[in-house]
């Protein structure tokens, strides 16, 4: 499910995002900007998270994630994916980070999901956020607009 979960995000396919991730899921993005414990953004539900990852699809022209080693827990249902990205942004920046995914499957559908990545020094310093989150104080929000959760009854 990883490696499908990750081809997903690579070729920016929201459908296949949604066919596999859980309506309950949770993401969080383990990395803290402020270097506190608490994480940089956690999303909460299928909308939070599918808004997140909208902003990402449109604030990056091309996702690559190069270098990959994939763990697996003995009993199958946890994932690790170390990675470096090789990405661009819409406006032609490099962007890379090495990150760690952490992603937890039950029945077929991802459930959780945590991300850790190293800060790209040519990144902006901008976290990116569903449009109706709140930015927190002394970040700054990345302006899109509201993300349409397919139906999928």
């Amino acid at each position: 499910m990883i490696s499908a979960f990750v081809a997903a995000m690579e070729a920016k396919d929201l459908s296949a995002v949604v066919d596999m991730i859980d309506r309950d899921v949770e993401l969080t993005v383990a990395l803290s900007f402020t270097g506190e414990p608490e994480p940089a953004a956690r999303f909460v539900g299928d909308e939070q998270v599918l808004g997140y990852l909208t902003g990402v699809f449109t604030n990056m022209a091309t996702i690559d994630f190069v270098d990959e080693r994939v763990s697996v827990t003995a009993d199958g249902a946890t994932s690790f994916r170390q990675a470096n990205g090789d990405f661009t942004t819409a406006d032609g920046r490099p962007y890379r980070n090495a990150y760690v995914v952490r992603l937890d499957g039950h029945e077929g559908r991802l459930p959780r999901s945590r991300s850790t990545a190293t800060r790209s020094p040519t990144a902006r310093p901008s976290a990116i956020r569903p449009a109706d989150a709140r930015p927190r104080p002394g970040r700054h929000s990345v302006p899109r607009g509201p993300c349409a959760v397919p139906n999928r009854e």
